[in-house]
C-alpha cells in the first residue's frame, strides 16, 4: 500500500501559474466481504479504469470534471487504474480534474497492482491555475458482497458533490480539504454499507500501510 501527499506552492505565495497535484492510494485487507452492483460499478474483472482527463484552452474559463467509480476485481491479476490529469494552455483560466475510485477484490489474485496518479500541467499559459486530485481505495474481500440502497444513494450524492466542487472557484487548499472529506465519505460507504452475499457478514479485520512520498 502506498500514499503520496500533496505537493503545491505555499497558498500565500502561489505564482501566477499555480499547479496542484494530489495522489493517494490505500490498500486495505479485511475479513468482511465487502457483490457491488451500482450503476457506476466498473466491469472487466480486473478492477476497472477510472480516467479523468481535462484540457482547458479557452481564456478566462473554468473547466472541471470529476469521475467517481466503484470497481470490482475477480481476475487472477488485479490492476485497477485511477488517473486524474489536468492541463491548462490559456490566459486567466482554471482547470481541475478529480478521480476517486474504490475497488473491491472478491478473490485472492495472484498479482494485485493498483495504479493511482494525479498530473497537473501549465503549458504556455498566463495566470492559470491547474489542479489534479486522485484518490484510490482498494479492499480485498473473501467473496462477493453487495452495496446497500443507502450506500448507493450516498455514492450518488458524493458523485454530484465532486462534480460541483470540480467546477467551483474555491481556493485550491480549501478545495483539497473538501475533496478529502468526500474521500472519507466514500471510504465509509465501502466500509459500512456493504453486505456479504449469501451469508452473515463477519467482523472486519483491517490492515493498513501508508508510505507517503512526494
Amino acid at each position: 500500500a502506498h500514499a503520496a501527499r500533496l505537493c503545491h506552492p505555499h497558498p500565500d505565495r502561489d505564482p501566477p501559474g499555480a499547479v496542484l497535484m494530489k495522489r493517494l492510494a490505500l490498500l486495505f485487507v479485511i475479513g468482511l466481504s465487502v457483490a457491488v452492483t451500482p450503476a457506476a460499478a466498473q466491469e472487466g474483472g480486473s478492477g476497472g479504469k477510472n480516467v479523468v482527463l481535462v484540457s482547458n484552452t479557452t481564456d478566462s474559463r473554468t473547466t472541471g470534471r470529476a469521475g467517481i467509480a466503484l470497481g470490482r476485481s475477480t481476475a487472477p491479476t488485479s490492476v485497477p487504474e485511477n488517473l486524474a490529469s489536468a492541463r491548462s494552455s490559456c490566459k486567466d483560466c482554471r482547470t481541475v480534474a478529480v478521480a476517486m475510485q474504490a475497488v473491491l477484490i472478491f478473490n485472492e489474485p495472484d498479482v494485485a497492482t493498483p495504479n493511482n496518479a494525479a498530473v497537473a500541467v501549465n503549458a504556455g499559459c498566463t495566470r492559470c491555475a491547474t489542479m489534479a486530485y486522485a484518490w484510490q481505495y482498494v479492499v480485498s474481500t473473501d467473496g462477493p458482497v453487495t452495496l446497500t440502497t443507502e450506500g448507493n444513494t450516498t455514492l450518488s450524492e458524493i458523485r454530484a458533490e465532486a462534480s460541483r466542487l470540480a467546477n467551483s472557484d474555491l481556493p485550491f487548499p480549501e478545495l483539497e480539504a473538501r475533496l478529502d472529506d468526500l474521500a472519507a465519505q466514500m471510504r465509509a460507504v465501502v466500509d459500512e454499507e456493504t453486505r456479504e452475499v449469501g451469508s452473515r457478514a463477519r467482523a472486519a479485520r483491517t490492515v493498513r500501510v501508508d508510505n507517503p512520498t512526494c
